[in-house]
């Protein structure tokens, strides 16, 4: 009898132990699951300030074990995801009272909590619960910020900050729920002065969204901006030109690249194709074919050298990102008989004299060059003593962009007063004096100045139309016809036709109807150019860039307009003889006969004749 009493208790002791560990019920209401959980409440979040707030927790039931921890999860996340949320271990305080003492958050925000007390066997969680820190929006910091991304390069948060402060960092990641904690870097970098500061990611990835809060620290107190947030772009090819083939020789060459954009990926390598048969490649391998690698920049001139005589080559450029590879548009070009002349479609004139400022304007008057700056200096050139001499300088009066005119032997020049009144003056060259002939015109801005049928027109900036002055008659009138885009930037005339130029996009007016319309494009974007005629066709020159980037000053392009077929041609690029970072722009306003531009601070001439030795290769 008590070996059988012994083995009922036996086998009761293992059921026990079953239904402890399975949970299952052995009978009503015997040992539930739910009888050896900790029961927990929520007691109270006080203590709310702007960066903290603390959580209190009743114990109500220990479960009938021993309470081994409890944790507050919180975060920003409204479902509290393992992957936004941060956590902090509960702290009891005196037999039922567990606390938890959130810091660092942000000011303003809601956060949402979760609440987990676990004993030797089970756990409880306690409902989300939410609460809102306290706003410090009238705090004397103040941020001001914003984000772009830099499509080949980085991403770029910035933040000015007003109102004096001790440190300041930041935090940013692809969580948008930001937080400053170990997982993110606090180092900044003061970019400007005014307390202007900013990062730059640089390990991004593709096609994905970055985020960015700024913060500072003044004494104990935290100060956070709000999240910014910047998306990388998709995966593409980058873009990239071949400049045209000039000066070719029996062994040599010249040309060059431009970038036309860097598309979302770092450049891994870059240059160009060259090979005795179409469309050259980076794989192709043949035996005459060659792939010239170029230091990685947004623009460069290069020679070819160690080519055949008497031998057709053809050429592109290549440019490779994460994406593969992309090609630009393919020349053929023909290597010269050893001996045989060098054509040069640019020829150095001469440099400029000292104390002239970047923003030169050039222009024509007989056999003298003009040159005009915003230091208001005036310098002549004579093409025949090839000598430079100081001109009586530039009316005493603002020049906010030069407009200049050449009219037999008098030069026309745009000001601006103090009180805003714009007027015209104009420059005997014999006397070498300046003299007002319109003292206002009515508060018109305008720019340009084109001869024209013995009237020199000029674009008005602040408002649609024209300004008419008749030269013969010292008179002008203002033409009211609207045109498509405000702000032009230049100005020409073709066969009594004027044109008007902004960015890339083309207006004519016909002087005949009062009527404007539309021209093509042209191929690069520009505001700042030289101009020039000659041959019956328009030349662009500098003033232009490929793609907008403070990396790329205004490149030496040069393009060709045919105002009959409405088209513009690339022509050859005004030789640079720096690598780098190149600027050529006008500083002014001005149609200058023969083709002298101003580039690195030389003169230089264009000679179409002698731009011959290339052809483009149509893709069909």
């Amino acid at each position: 009898m008590k070996k059988k009493i012994a083995i009922l208790l036996w086998l009761l002791g293992i059921l026990t132990a079953c239904v402890r560990e399975t949970g299952i019920p052995v009978g009503e209401n015997s040992f539930a699951e739910e009888a050896y959980r900790p029961e927990i409440a929520l007691s109270a979040v006080d203590s709310i300030t702007c960066y903290g707030a603390t959580v209190r927790v009743n114990l109500k039931s220990a479960g009938g074990r021993k309470v081994v921890g409890g944790i507050c999860y919180y975060s920003l996340d409204s479902l509290v995801r393992l992957e936004y949320r941060d956590s902090i271990p509960m702290i009891l305080q005196g037999d039922s009272v567990y606390i938890a003492k959130l810091a660092g958050l942000i000011p303003g925000e809601d956060y949402y909590c979760r609440i987990s007390v676990k004993n030797e066997e089970w756990e409880s969680c306690l409902e989300k619960f939410v609460f809102t820190t306290k706003d410090n929006a009238n705090s004397e910091i103040k941020f001001y910020t914003g984000a772009k991304f830099q499509a080949y390069d980085y991403v770029d948060f910035y933040a000015q900050v007003n109102g004096s402060f001790d440190s300041i960092g930041f935090v940013y990641g692809k969580d948008p729920y930001l937080r400053r904690n170990s997982s993110y870097s606090e180092e900044i970098e003061k970019f400007q002065e005014n307390h202007q500061y900013g990062i730059y990611i640089t390990d991004y990835e593709l096609d994905t969204t970055y985020y960015c809060r700024f913060f500072v620290f003044k004494g104990k107190e935290l100060y956070y901006s709000s999240v910014l947030s910047a998306k990388t772009a998709k995966m593409v090819l980058a873009e990239i030109s071949t400049s045209p083939v000039t000066n070719v020789s029996s062994s040599s060459a010249k040309t060059g690249f431009m970038l036309l954009g860097r598309s979302s990926s770092k450049i891994k390598r870059l240059g160009f194709c060259l090979g005795t048969s179409l469309h050259p490649t980076v794989e192709r391998g043949e035996e005459s074919d060659r792939v010239i690698e170029e230091s990685i920049m947004d623009y460069n001139q290069i020679e070819l050298t160690g080519l055949l005589p008497r031998t057709t080559y053809y050429l592109r450029a290549f440019v490779e990102n994460a994406s593969g590879i992309a090609y630009a548009e393919e020349y053929s070009f023909t290597t010269k008989t050893p001996g045989e002349k060098v054509n040069e479609p640019w020829k150095k004139v001469t440099g400029l004299p000292e104390r002239v400022s970047e923003n030169a304007i050039l222009v024509r008057a007989g056999e003298n060059l003009f040159l005009a700056d915003s230091w208001q200096n005036l310098w002549k050139y004579n093409l025949s003593t090839l000598s430079w001499k100081k001109c009586a300088d530039l009316p005493g009066l603002k020049h906010e962009r030069l407009a200049l005119t050449s009219v037999d032997s008098v030069l026309y020049c745009n000001y601006n007063s103090q009180e805003n009144n714009y007027g015209l003056a104009c420059y005997n060259i014999a006397r070498d004096e300046w003299s007002s002939l319109i003292d206002s015109l009515n508060s018109c801005d305008f720019r340009g100045g084109v001869l024209c049928d013995g009237t020199i027109y000029y674009i008005l900036r602040s408002r649609s139309g024209l300004i008419a002055y008749d030269v013969q008659q010292e008179k002008y009138e203002i033409l009211g016809s609207s045109h498509v885009f405000p702000w032009p930037y230049y100005i020409f005339s073709v066969d009594s036709s004027i044109y008007v130029g902004r960015g890339s996009g083309i207006l004519q007016y016909s002087l005949s109807s009062g009527v404007w319309r539309s021209r093509t494009d042209a191929p690069y974007a520009g505001s700042l150019p030289y101009l020039f005629q000659k041959d019956g066709y328009l030349y662009r020159c500098g003033g232009m860039f490929a793609y907008q980037t403070s990396a790329q000053g205004y490149l030496p392009i040069l393009l060709r307009y045919d105002a009959v077929r409405d088209s513009w041609q690339r022509k050859a690029d005004c030789p640079v003889e720096s690598v780098g970072f190149i600027n050529m722009f006008s500083g002014g306003d001005a149609i200058i006969d023969d083709g002298y531009v101003v580039c690195e601070g030389c003169i230089w001439q264009y000679f179409p004749e002698e731009d011959i030795d290339c052809q483009l290769i149509t893709v069909d």
